[in-house]
């Protein structure tokens, strides 16, 4: 029998073991760090109390995010799926209102974000939409160039509503596009890779099916 793909996915669990306490351990050491600067230096301007702040914030934001992919991944793997709570959801005023932040929050690449006309309402789970904007925006984010645009095209197809996100990346192989849906799969598993679980992509996949949607992916190798 060939035992290749399991010996695969138990190097990739190692790794993704790993990634994980990296993960969850550099957000905590920001904390410590800073809530221990403000239990002993209380004469520090307001000004830097409230930057310190706003990092532990940030910080325990981004460890709330791992924790719900924990999560998600523990739902999927026992067989539950994901859980939907749905909805009415006016997708076109969702995404404008979820972009506007974004380019608050990121301000090193361009973004555009072109939406039909007349407002769509979908019978969705608005968190777990936005949940999935945030990760594909992540991810080109993460492997683009500084300034490079990243578009968002939406549009009403009959009975369904197709979003389409492009990046200017240097884009990836056959064999990595194949895979980008596993669970654990990273593209970069380096140890000068970029942060994540290798778990944004599956988590993507499994709530757009929760939804009766699909998802593929189209790459050029640069």
């Amino acid at each position: 029998r060939d035992l290749t793909r399991e010996r695969e996915i138990d190097r990739m669990k190692s790794e993704f073991i790993a990634t994980a306490a990296h993960e969850l351990r550099t957000p905590l050491t920001s904390i410590k760090g800073f809530a221990e600067l403000l239990l002993t230096r209380p004469d520090f301007p307001i000004e830097s109390q409230r930057e310190y702040l706003q990092i532990i914030e940030d910080k325990a934001d981004l460890l709330g995010g791992i924790v719900s992919d924990l999560l998600d991944l523990s739902r999927i793997e026992s067989g539950r799926g994901i859980s939907l709570n749905r909805a009415p959801c006016a997708i076109n005023d969702t995404i404008a209102h979820w972009a506007e932040q974004l380019r608050k929050e990121v301000t090193d690449h361009r973004f555009e974000f072109l939406l039909p006309d007349e407002e769509t309402v979908l019978f969705v789970d608005r968190g777990k939409f936005v949940q999935v904007l945030e990760n594909l925006f992540s991810n080109a984010i993460k492997f683009s160039a500084n300034g490079s645009l990243v578009r968002l095209t939406a549009q009403k197809r009959g009975t369904d509503y197709q979003v389409c996100v492009e990046d200017a990346g240097i884009g990836m192989t056959e064999e990595q596009t194949a895979r980008i849906f596993d669970k654990f799969y990273r593209v970069d598993a380096s140890s000068t890779a970029l942060g994540g679980l290798g778990l944004g992509m599956s988590i993507v996949k499994n709530i757009i099916k929760a939804h009766g949607g699909q998802i593929e992916v189209k790459s050029v190798r640069a």
